[in-house]
């Protein structure tokens, strides 16, 4: 059974509120909201995205994986940036570093210890007649994930141009250049699709 911890939910809002000031006076608050909002936009957009795009998209041959995997291996790797993002949370936020060990999650959010971290649950695979239905999934998917890409890139740049603190901003840069790379994937993978 999950332990879930309600410890701070009896706070008043004044305590609450006064507990994280203190927390954000401390740590720099621009850089700890600008990680907040990176570590949302990795686990709600690309996250699911990728992962959801892992069991639509066309299985067929693209470079040496096929379309499947290669979403499925990017949905791991921006679990990855979720979790680096979420680490250097909890090590400038007392509070949220204390939350996290008492819900037993230390392991995954405070040390620096990586998982291994696999989505891959296929092949999914489908009959002849889907595989048109699959080919626009395709298209439709590398065609959002080339523009939540690029639109990352913009607030990482944004985030790093903010940061006061050295290992978030060249956190926030290590990610950006991941990004970059993942730009030209989903680039290529386009190209190949409409067999440019």
């Amino acid at each position: 059974m999950t332990k879930v911890n309600f410890k701070y939910s009896h706070n008043s809002n004044k305590e609450k509120s006064a507990q994280d000031n203190v927390s954000l006076e401390k740590c720099g608050s621009k850089d700890l909201i600008n990680l907040r909002k990176a570590a949302d936009r990795e686990i709600s957009q690309a996250v699911y995205t990728y992962f959801l795009a892992s069991r639509e998209v066309l299985n067929e041959s693209f470079e040496e994986t096929t379309y499947q995997e290669y979403f499925a291996h990017e949905a791991a790797d921006e679990m990855l940036h979720y979790l680096q993002l979420m680490r250097m949370i909890s090590k400038l936020d007392p509070v949220q570093k204390e939350q996290f060990i008492e819900h037993d999650l230390a392991p995954y959010f405070v040390e620096d210890k990586y998982p291994t971290i696999t989505f891959w649950y296929g092949p999914y695979c489908y009959y002849q007649k889907e595989r048109e239905e699959r080919w626009l999934k395709t298209v439709k998917y590398v065609i959002e994930s080339i523009s939540l890409e690029l639109e990352t890139i913009n607030y990482y740049e944004q985030y790093i141009a903010e940061a006061t603190n050295r290992e978030v901003k060249d956190l926030f840069t290590e990610i950006m250049n991941h990004e970059k790379g993942d730009v030209a994937d989903f680039n290529q993978m386009l190209l190949k699709l409409y067999s440019i």
